[in-house]
């Protein structure tokens, strides 16, 4: 809502503005009002605010902070309760938006920036392993080469996309049970 001066000062200047009401002196309806109140005063400042819906403790979140929330949790730099905090957001809050469930997120950003990290990380771990030559691999002791392959092998589980799977199906078969003669109701013929 926007008001003009004109507008403005008519409030402020009102009987029933509670405002104005402090500056009046106890039981002195039609005392003077102070003079920075009546006049248009450069020194007044009017501001807009938005009046948060019941519930609600926050302004809703820009498309940007959504996308920057998605690139940071999704790239692993810091955790979800780190992010929430940061932000005075709920972890619920920050959870929907790391698994995409929120709308108004720029996902063509966000799968640029992770690309761009994955391929970099990719090539990283790339030149790395054309530093572990043969030579060096045959003087490392069994115990060494489990630990290499091991930190390879996470390196590679992390820099992978994430691919959500269906739960598991579990298909269990009953065989019936097998009951000796004497368990029936036997009749002699």
């Amino acid at each position: 809502m926007f008001l003009t001066n004109k507008q403005a000062s008519a409030r402020l200047n009102s009987e029933k503005n509670l405002a104005r009401a402090s500056f009046l002196p106890q039981n002195a309806k039609d005392a003077e009002v102070p003079e920075k109140i009546l006049t248009e005063d450069p020194d007044v400042l009017i501001t807009e605010k938005v009046i948060p819906l019941s519930g609600k403790n926050r302004v809703n979140l820009t498309t940007e902070e959504r996308t920057n929330i998605a690139i940071e949790t999704r790239l692993g730099t810091s955790t979800q309760v780190e992010v929430a905090r940061a932000n005075n957001l709920k972890v619920l809050t920050v959870q929907n938006i790391h698994k995409g469930k929120t709308k108004g997120i720029d996902e063509a950003r966000v799968k640029e920036i992770t690309n761009a990290a994955r391929d970099l990380a990719l090539e990283r771990l790339m030149s790395s392993l054309g530093l572990l030559s043969d030579d060096k691999l045959s003087g490392c002791s069994a115990k060494d080469l489990s630990v290499i392959a091991s930190n390879m092998g996470r390196v590679v589980e992390k820099i992978q996309e994430k691919i959500e799977t269906p739960d598991n199906i579990n298909f269990i078969i009953y065989s019936p049970e097998l009951k000796q003669e004497r368990s029936f109701d036997v009749i002699e013929v």
